[in-house]
């Protein structure tokens, strides 16, 4: 693999090319390492994908390292008057991945593929298990517990190449410590690589031709919505008004917020 080393420092995909500086030695030569990094020649692309961040470095042609703990014994004059001593242990998992890639002229970035088996590396369901007591508890009866198979909250699944960042609640503004009516939703949508693992089809996962986050009557289930507004990435600048989910478009490696109020 004769190509410098491909990093995404960030998880909006923004891609950066390193090149090796000899007279700083290895350790000069170690850069971020947020989701993923991939080294490739003509026809093949070997990535590693990371669940959590680390420091990556390209020192030889075809030569990928990872460096997974670093322990210094000196005071970096920075802290205590001593080196970090105390690191906790870490589980590190990774997914390698060895995929054919076509010649291109366009510029680099990750394949359908890779980018769907990063987001379910750093985002891994939570399971979570509740009880439900019946009316005569007190009598020694043993609680009902509620499984379920899956939860939708939507009518259709995302594409696959829109990635939900967040949906999270909004306090109300008359009282801070309470929940309002209103939540933001925020979007992604990552950008990919036509020309590699172009014979690896992702079970139930499609991707729109056009630009739309969501594919046509997307609603949420079991909840109305009141509006939809589109709002700057911090939720604190409206944009403009969206009468459904049709009519919301994002371009790749682009973000979008909504502020979603729904029928109390």
């Amino acid at each position: 693999f004769d190509s410098p080393l491909h990093l995404e420092t960030i998880q909006v995909r923004i891609e950066l090319r390193r090149i090796k500086v000899k007279r700083i030695g290895i350790e000069g030569n170690y850069f971020p390492l947020n989701s993923m990094a991939f080294i490739q020649d003509t026809k093949h692309r070997l990535s590693l994908l990371v669940n959590h961040a680390q420091g990556a470095a390209s020192w030889q042609t075809g030569w990928l390292e990872v460096m997974l703990d670093r322990r210094t014994l000196y005071d970096d004059s920075r802290g205590m008057g001593e080196g970090v001593v105390d690191n906790k242990k870490t589980i590190t998992k990774f997914w390698l991945l060895l995929e054919n890639v076509l010649e291109s002229n366009e510029y680099s970035k990750p394949s359908l593929l890779a980018n769907y088996l990063s987001l379910g590396l750093m985002y891994p369901p939570n399971i979570f298990i509740f009880d439900t007591l019946s009316n005569d508890a007190v009598l020694g009866s043993k609680p009902k517990l509620n499984f379920h198979s899956s939860v939708q909250l939507i009518s259709k699944p995302l594409p696959c190449d829109v990635h939900l960042m967040n949906l999270r609640t909004l306090s109300d503004p008359s009282y801070p410590l309470f929940p309002s009516e209103s939540a933001l939703l925020l979007l992604h949508r990552q950008g990919y690589a036509c020309n590699a693992a172009t014979d690896v089809s992702i079970p139930k996962c499609s991707v729109q031709l056009s630009s739309s986050a969501f594919y046509p009557r997307t609603f949420f289930i079991g909840l109305k919505t009141k509006s939809i507004v589109q709002t700057s990435l911090t939720g604190l600048h409206k944009i403009s008004s969206v009468k459904s989910f049709d009519n919301i478009s994002v371009q790749p490696m682009d973000i979008v917020t909504l502020n979603v109020t729904f029928v109390h």
